[in-house]
């Protein structure tokens, strides 16, 4: 019974450790916590050309824009890739990643295109940032916070927030 009871407190003691039980009596992240968890990184690259046999050889340019937002504790990123001509959007595409290190928890909860036309895409990604800790029954939360991110992409290769 003893060893029993010695297992269990050590598995306790391992799951939930001091500072995360400190971390327990506020559950608030902490300006700075909210600062990196709030900071957005943008950049652009350029994609490989793209033929398009069906409207007579057009050659298309592409870009991927990708948003960060978190640090390399906590860190979402959402990709949008497009390509263009001048006059139309040939096709757009948008996928999400995410990673954390404990005590972060980082979901991805989706990249949709919510607005289409020849020349204007418009993209929504949403993400959950929380400080906790995953287990085998499901997540302990102590706050969470969920972040939507509104890009949109046109026919001249230019991108912006809406």
């Amino acid at each position: 019974m003893k060893k029993a009871i010695l297992g269990f407190s050590l598995s306790a003691a391992l799951l939930i450790p001091a500072s995360f039980a400190a971390a327990a009596e506020g559950a608030r992240p902490t300006d700075e916590q909210k600062a990196l968890l709030e900071a957005k990184t943008e950049y652009v690259q350029s994609l490989p050309e793209q033929m398009n046999i069906k409207s007579g050889f057009t050659a298309y340019s592409g870009k991927r824009l990708t948003v960060k937002r978190g640090s390399f504790l906590a860190w979402s990123k959402d990709y949008i890739d497009w390509y263009y001509n001048g006059k139309k959007i040939s096709s757009s595409s948008g996928s999400q990643d995410v990673g954390f290190i404990f005590p972060n928890i980082v979901k991805a909860k989706g990249i949709k295109r919510y607005y289409k036309s020849s020349g204007l895409h418009k993209w929504r990604a949403k993400k959950t940032h929380s400080i906790g800790t995953v287990t085998p029954w499901g997540d302990v939360v102590l706050t969470s916070t969920t972040y939507t991110d509104r890009k949109w992409v046109n026919k001249k290769g230019k991108y912006g927030s809406d």
